[in-house]
């Protein structure tokens, strides 16, 4: 099973609570300033993307590799500081505590274990703002994963 499965669920998450939302770095068509920059409105956006490899984690040797903890980064853009930090609370509102899983999994927990600071992009025209969020995504497969 491979753990390339949570970041489309994040974003399959994120999108049915109507978040702008693409995987790694792919912006969204509809995501950003929606005519001149700094003169139309701007949709914000989440980019979601997984971070390194995820631990691996049991309880007993049997199962010592059926737990999953992939670490995601989701990175929220914005045209200013309130907007990008409205759009990491709307995301955690989603994420925290215990989404749906992929299937075959089943979440015990997620949470924020580190957080970016809020920052203006410099070498810009017009400033966007960028804000971001690490969760660990805990899983466990489920009972017909697990062979139980």
């Amino acid at each position: 099973m491979t753990i390339d499965l949570f970041v489309p669920k994040a974003v399959e998450l994120l999108a049915a609570a109507g978040l702008t939302v693409a995987p790694w770095d792919n912006v969204p068509d509809a995501a950003g300033w929606q005519g001149a920059p700094g003169q139309s409105a701007y949709t914000p956006y989440v980019l979601v993307t997984r971070l390194g490899s995820a631990d691996q984690l049991g309880f007993s040797f049997e199962d010592r590799f059926d737990d999953f903890r992939p670490d995601l980064f989701c990175r929220y853009f914005a045209a200013s500081v309130e907007q990008a930090d409205q759009t990491a609370a709307a995301a955690r509102a989603v994420l925290l505590g215990r989404p749906e899983a992929p299937d075959g999994f089943r979440t015990v927990r997620c949470w924020v274990y580190n957080s970016q600071t809020t920052t203006r992009s410099q070498n810009t025209e017009v400033s966007i703002f960028e804000a971001g969020d690490f969760y660990r995504w805990w899983c466990a497969p489920t009972e017909e994963e697990s062979g139980d």
